[in-house]
Formats: C-alpha cells, structure tokens, sequence
C-alpha cells in the first residue's frame, strides 16, 4: 500500500478551512465579492472573467477585495475565521498534550504550530511575503527566517544561468583566482573572532569559496575580490547551517540557493554600501553621512558635541561631524555589520534589512548604525581622536545583543521606519515586542478529548501507533530519497573530477610519448653520425688515403685544412716515427683536429651546398 502523501500544512489549518468554507459568513462573502467583480466586468466592457489575463484576474480581485474590505460583510467573516482558527490550533495543542505526552507546554506546541502553518502558506503563496512586515524589529524564527530569505532574494535567471554554466562546463563557474579566493576565505574564517564557529570545516569552506568563485566570474575582472565580498557571504552560511548539517551546503542545489540569494543581494545593495569607484557612490555617501549626523543630533546631542570637537582636528569646523562619520561609519556599513556585531545580532540586522528590501521608502541602515553609536557612547565619548574610535567601535560592538538594539529600535526609530515600511499598504497593527500576549478567546470553553471505555482507549491507542508508523514510514522514505539524491549528487561531482583526472593524464601521456619520440629519433641520429665519424678515424690511423673515403666523408674533408694541406706539412706528417703516431696523446690530438676540421666542412658545405649544387647542374 503506497504511502499517503504528506501535506505541506498541518492538520488543524485543513481541518480550519473545511470548517470556514461550510459556514454562512462565507457564503455571504464570496457573493459579495462575486457581485463587486462583475460590478468591474460591467465598468470595463468584459463580458465573461475567463476572458481576462492571469494579471488582469488578479488585479480585479484585488480591487474587490479592496472595495469589501471596510464593510460588515467581510467584518463578520474575519471574526468567523479567527473563531475557528483559534479554535483548531488550541484542540490540535491539547491533543498533542493529551496523546503524545510532549516536553513542551501548551504554549509552545501553540507557537510551533502556528509557525508550521504559516511556513506552509508562505511556500503555497509566496506573493503574501509581505505579511512578514509584521516581524518587524523582532528576529525571524530559523525556519522562517529561510522562507523568507528564499522570497526576497529570489532570482530564477541567476540560478538557471550557474545550472547551465555548471552543466555545460564546470570550469566556467571557477574563477583564474580559484586558489586565492579559497586560501584568502579560510584566512578569514581563522582570523575573525565572530567567525570561529564556521572555521576548520572543509565543507563550509568549499561552499563559500564556490560562492565567491562564482561571483569572480561574473565580474568578470582579473583583480581580487575586496573583503566585503568575502564577508558578505558568511549570513547566507549562517542562515542555511541553522537547519542543514555542513555537508549538505555542497550539493549542487544547495549551492544553486546561495548563489542565487548572495548575487540578488549584491545586486539590491544601497551605493553607499558598494566600491567608491561606483557612479554616484559620492552623493550617496554624503546623504548618508548627514542623515546619520542629523539623527544623531536629534537622539544625542552630547556624543554629537564630542564628535564635533574630536572630528575638528581632522576636518573644518563647519563640516566635521558630517566628513568624520564617513570613514567612522564606512567600514561597519559596507559589509551591514558582519564581522563588528555577533553572529545573532547580525542575523537580526540582515531580517529587518531584508524584509524591507520591496519597500522603496524604507532603510534600516542608518537607524541601526545610529543606535550603535549610541550603545557604544560611553567608549566613544573616552576617545580623543578619529583613529582610536575606529578602533574602539571594532573592539567593542561584538559585545552588543540583539536585544539591546532591539530596544533602541523601539525607542528611537519605531514609528518612522514602521510608517516607511509600509508606506502604500492598507493599515496594519503594530505590534509591541514588549506586550504580553492575550489569553486565546476560546481557550475558556474549548473541547477536549473524550475518554470513555478501555476498548476505545485502546482503539485510540492503536490508531494512534498505526498513525505514528505511517509518519515513521513517510519520514524514513523522504530521508531515504534524500540521501539518494546526496548520494547521487556525489557521484555525479565525482564523476566529473575523475573525468577531468583521466582527460589531464591522457593529455600528459600523449605529451610524454611526443617528447620520448622527439628524443629518441635525435638519439639515433647522433649514432649514427658519431658512428661514421669513427669510421673516418679509424680510416685516418689507418693511414689510408682520402680516396678510400666515402663520398659525404670526402667531401667534407675537401673542406677543411686536411684536404688543403702542405706538402712540406704532408710530408713531415709521412716521416713521423711509428712510435709517435702510437702516442695516445698524439692520437687525441689528431681526432681532435680532424673532428673540428670535419664540424667547420660540414657547416661550410651545408651553408654552400645547394648553391654549388645548383651550379654544378646548370652545367
């Protein structure tokens, strides 16, 4: 029997729906709705709805929805909705309570599923990312905190032109400075005390020198990559490693993932934050830097005092705040925090940075480096000089919490950037971090599960156990699948880079066996010269004449000063004493000559050879 498939949404939200789309509240609902859209038809001139686009649907029933919004039709079925709601998600909790005896309270098991089932939307309907504003100025869960990062940072064209790249040729994605980029990240991972928990893990080190590798390329330059590079890419890391063990990071589609959220951040970056070399980065840092400077004046007029007379010795009075915040706040803005703040506090940085990412009027950046300064005021106001508050800022802002810039957030800069945030949406509650939350409204006359006879406790304990083997069952096939698909991923890369060994090893054999050729065929050649030129040696001790030579000895000899000699030298040669020409030392001397003699024939006859020859022919 096949294995029943598993739903992406916990059972008490199907249980919810089944029980909403039954109720009166959405009857009267969806004939609103239905009445408000044919009320569009009829303004626009379209006669039926399957006439429209995708687009245009959905605009059409957004207007609806819109204009319905405000009345007691859609009042009534809102209240209906978190009746059941609250409902299902309490009954859920107590029957996890009552049959599965867990180690969390009610609450929790509240929370967890109501993050489950807001997981499971999100994934079904990723056009409400928006509802993730609600998060503001709160850290996003680590399952959540993926889901949201996915949505945002979304780029089908990057991931599928890396996969074709990939495919096509693994050598395209790995930059010339492959060697550099992966001895310069693990420096960095070592080096930074922030980072020490991703150090001495290959894994994590693979991933992120495949990351940057990849972002070398598409740079397209033979310069190396900047710091801020590097550190950008460890939050991705980080986020990914909250749920996924480190040998997972180099599949190829987890890989795929990275890359593709790591270039749509590069490319969504605010100029200040990007290289001084970029078109209008000047303006931008300046707004920058007076935003920031009039900020601080507003929350802290005294650590703007001391700024001002520190920053005077630097720069003019008029400006000096303003030009001393650049090189103050420079470093710690370029790469959002990373590597001043602790991992967690980065983290919570990145979330509200990111979820804002849609929302042209919003920038948390300059809030945040605002609120640094103003944790950090008791060491700045100690320094006396640009260099040491630069200094002081890197020492001691990894000592700062989550929850310390929380509070600050909250206390400074909430309304502004809440209203910024969602500037052009309809009204949405804010929400206080710091409020208590409400008892659940139905909680006080829920229904809880009835125990009646043993035989039906059994019966339930029975179904409960066969439920619990089916989830058992399901669970054990998806991570088989899984490690399958690790497994095979594996195999193909291993595939690959043994291909790549055998193709560089034929090539370096066939470059072998050209050299051993090469060599083996001057080898013979030398023989056979240093053959022949024995022979003449041994003809020439012999004392036989020149006519006795081979025609290429002969006329090689014709050359040299042997075939020109004397007859006074000849002759006194011909005297010479047996006993003499049997002197080894004189012997040498002799092959010597002969041999040098031979070398110049044979130079002069290979230089005016064809020429001599041509002419001996024309005759």
């Amino acid at each position: 029997m096949a294995a029943p498939v598993k739903s992406a949404h916990p059972r008490w939200l199907l249980d919810c729906k089944s029980e909403i789309v039954q109720t009166d509240e959405w009857k009267v609902l969806t004939e609103e709705l239905n009445q408000a859209i044919q009320q569009q038809l009829t303004e626009s001139h379209v006669s039926k709805f399957t006439d429209l686009s995708d687009p245009e649907k959905q605009l059409f029933l957004e207007r609806a929805a819109k204009a319905i919004k405000e009345g007691d039709v859609f009042q009534n079925f809102n209240l209906a909705a978190s009746d059941a709601l609250d409902k299902h998600l309490s009954n859920h909790a107590n029957q996890r309570l009552l049959t599965t005896s867990p180690l969390e309270t009610k609450s929790e098991l509240v929370l967890d599923q109501a993050r489950e089932g807001a997981l499971g939307l999100l994934k079904s309907w990723p056009g409400n990312k928006a509802k993730l504003r609600r998060f503001f100025n709160q850290a996003l869960p680590d399952r959540l905190r993926q889901i949201a990062w996915r949505l945002y940072l979304r780029s089908p064209k990057v991931r599928s032109l890396y996969l074709e790249q990939l495919k096509a040729d693994p050598s395209s994605v790995m930059s010339i400075l492959d060697l550099e980029v992966i001895q310069t990240s693990e420096a960095l991972l070592m080096r930074e005390p922030t980072f020490q928990e991703l150090s001495n893990n290959t894994d994590i080190l693979h991933a992120m020198k495949a990351i940057l590798s990849y972002h070398h390329v598409c740079k397209k330059t033979k310069t190396s990559l900047i710091d801020t590079d590097y550190m950008l890419v460890i939050p991705f890391l980080v986020n990914l490693l909250s749920t996924t063990r480190p040998e997972q990071l180099v599949l190829e589609s987890t890989l795929a993932l990275l890359i593709e959220q790591y270039a749509t951040f590069m490319s969504s970056r605010p100029i200040y934050m990007r290289e001084s070399y970029v078109e209008d980065f000047q303006e931008s840092m300046e707004s920058f830097a007076n935003r920031i400077a009039g900020m601080l004046q507003e929350k802290d007029e005294a650590l703007t005092q001391h700024l001002q007379r520190v920053f005077s010795g630097h720069f003019a009075w008029s400006s000096a705040v303003v030009q001393g915040i650049k090189p103050l706040i420079r470093p710690m803005v370029r790469c959002l925090f990373v590597g001043y703040l602790s991992l967690d506090a980065v983290m919570y940085v990145w979330d509200q940075y990111i979820i804002g990412l849609d929302a042209p009027d919003y920038d948390i950046i300059p809030s945040m480096a605002v609120s640094v300064l103003i944790l950090l005021r008791k060491y700045l106001l100690q320094c006396d000089s640009l260099p040491e508050m630069e200094h002081t800022l890197k020492k001691n802002a990894v000592k700062l919490t989550k929850d310390e810039l929380m509070y600050e957030i909250s206390y400074h800069f909430y309304q502004v950037l809440h209203i910024q945030l969602n500037s052009g949406r309809g009204a949405m509650p804010v929400l206080d971090p710091t409020q208590v939350a409400m008892p659940w409204e139905h909680w006080h006359h829920e229904m809880l599960p009835q125990r009646t006879t043993a035989q039906d406790r059994r019966q339930d304990r029975n179904y409960r156990e066969d439920q619990r083997q089916r989830d058992r069952d399901v669970e054990r096939d998806e991570a088989r699948k899984m490690r399958w698909q690790e497994e095979e991923d594996r195999m193909k890369q291993r595939e690959r880079l043994e291909k790549n060994a055998r193709d560089e090893q034929q090539r370096l054999k066939d470059l072998l066996e050209q050299e051993r050729q090469s060599k083996a065929k001057a080898e013979k050649k030398a023989e056979a010269e240093i053959d022949q030129l024995k022979q003449e040696i041994e003809r020439l001790k012999q004392g036989k004449p020149a006519a006795s030579l081979k025609p290429d000895a002969a006329s090689l000899l014709a050359g040299s000063h042997w075939g020109r000699v004397k007859p006074s030298t000849a002759q006194a040669g011909d005297n010479l004493p047996p006993r003499q020409l049997e002197d080894p030392l004189a012997a040498n001397a002799v092959m010597t000559d002969v041999l040098k003699d031979f070398m110049d024939g044979a130079r002069k006859l290979q230089g005016h050879g064809p020429a001599e020859k041509a002419g001996t022919s024309s005759k």
